[in-house]
């Protein structure tokens, strides 16, 4: 008994039609989309690994650039606890700290082009540190209006 069923369902309310073909076409298709975003997630977090610092001199640039943006965020949180302006605006009210943070980041990756657009782990005794580059990128390069 080796006859084929193809079943056909038809719910009165939704007006849809279920078989065993339709089943077939999508099991396909779910599988392909299934295999594509596992590949596209396999790339992003290839790219998107974490790079881990032992080196001084790296762990040195790293912690210089981590001062800077907590210099920096000080700054900002101040003014954004206060409401001196609208919050996206905190930034550009310190151009010397900003500048600095601008610096080290240049300087940190033009010593370390590797870093772009990754994270960076590091720990000093017993206090850990992560740097995202891809945000802090966004964030270097945001222009401020000219009053």
């Amino acid at each position: 008994m080796n006859a084929k069923i193809n079943l056909t369902f038809y719910p009165v309310a939704r007006e849809l039609i279920w078989s065993n073909d339709l089943t077939k076409r999508n099991r396909n298709f779910g599988i392909g989309f299934i295999m594509l975003c596992l590949s596209l997630t396999a790339h992003a977090m290839e790219k998107d690994e974490t790079i881990t610092l032992t080196d001084s001199k790296k762990i040195g640039y790293a912690m210089a650039l981590n001062k800077a943006i907590d210099q920096a965020s000080k700054k900002v949180t101040e003014c954004t606890e206060k409401k001196l302006v609208f919050q996206e605006k905190c930034l550009c009210l310190y151009p010397v700290e900003i500048s600095k943070v601008r610096e080290k980041y240049e300087v940190a990756l033009k010593n370390n082009p590797e870093w772009r657009d990754r994270i960076v782990y590091w720990r000093v005794q017993t206090v850990s540190y992560n740097l995202a580059f891809a945000g802090l990128r966004r964030q270097v390069e945001k222009k401020c209006e000219k009053n």
